[in-house]
């Protein structure tokens, strides 16, 4: 059976038992999937930024994809709150725990002229051997840049394998996806972590093959889902599309603003209380 047909939305009456009723193998697996995601990513903002975004691309792709069609206590209560929420402080957890470093997406390097700007972000798609670029401190326009570019690689990537099981009618249990998502977690792992140092170390003036194999993927898995289900892609809403890539744009300006503030908010509130702490040293060693 294809449980990719399976709709979500026929009783959207907020009662326990419907509640209960829509607890299943998806819900499950957003909870997973928000641990592993919250292991590679490791930064609480920007994996509440993805999880809203999916669900946005839900409603923009379910017109194609039947069981993207949800009740709103479904997306809001159980995927965000619930299932995404304890995936993404249990994946932390376990990071912090595993004494894995926290990753600060808001430090970005940056190019110091304005044109040497926009040839660095038009060389993010470039392989790391085609060119060194020399760098400086940090630019709002590169991390808007290098944030959009990684929420749209993980929603592509999740998107590719919902259309792909949609068009080949493959059941969520086929041990195929299983062997799908092992290797893609394999290769993201490293590819995550390569794209982080490039866009936070200014030393660092290429990408590793890591990062670039894991866009490779995402693209061919792409291509092969316009190949193969272009009968469906081409119903696809145009104005639905448009909007849902200004949305990205937006909410990625929108993210980088309030982590750079909230990290400065930080910072200051950090260097204010070591300062009163050292105060109170000097005040006791004088007394």
């Amino acid at each position: 059976s294809n449980d990719s047909m399976k709709v979500f939305a026929e009783d959207c009456e907020l009662t326990p038992y419907n509640i209960w009723m829509s607890l299943d193998f998806f819900s499950f697996s957003h909870f997973a999937g928000y641990i592993l995601k919250a292991m590679l990513v490791r930064h609480a903002g920007l994996l509440w930024f993805l999880s809203v975004m999916w669900e946005f691309t839900e409603l923009t792709f379910m017109h194609l994809l039947p069981n993207f069609a949800e009740c709103w206590w479904d997306m809001l209560i159980l995927d965000v709150l619930i299932c995404n929420g304890l995936g993404i402080h249990v994946g932390l957890y376990i990071a912090e725990r595993l004494e894995m470093n926290r990753y600060h997406w808001e430090s970005i390097k940056d190019i110091r002229t304005a044109g040497g700007k926009i040839r660095r972000m038009m060389l993010q798609f470039t392989p790391e051997s085609w060119k060194k670029t020399e760098l400086s401190t940090a630019s709002p326009l590169l991390r808007i840049a290098a944030i959009l570019m990684l929420v749209v690689l993980f929603q592509l990537s999740d998107l590719n394998f919902f259309i792909f099981k949609h068009i080949f009618h493959i059941p969520s249990s086929h041990r195929m996806l299983m062997i799908h998502h092992f290797c893609l977690i394999w290769t993201c792992a490293p590819a995550v972590r390569q794209y982080y140092m490039y866009i936070t170390d200014r030393n660092r003036k290429r990408i590793g093959t890591h990062f670039w194999f894991f866009v490779a993927n995402c693209l061919t898995e792409a291509l092969l889902n316009f190949r193969f289900g272009k009968d469906m892609l081409a119903e696809l809403n145009t104005t639905y599309f448009v909007l849902w890539l200004a949305l990205q744009v937006f909410l990625s300006v929108a993210i980088v603003v309030t982590l750079v503030k909230f990290s400065t908010n930080s910072s200051k509130a950090r260097r204010a209380s070591g300062t009163y702490r050292r105060t109170l040293q000097y005040a006791s060693k004088d007394s």
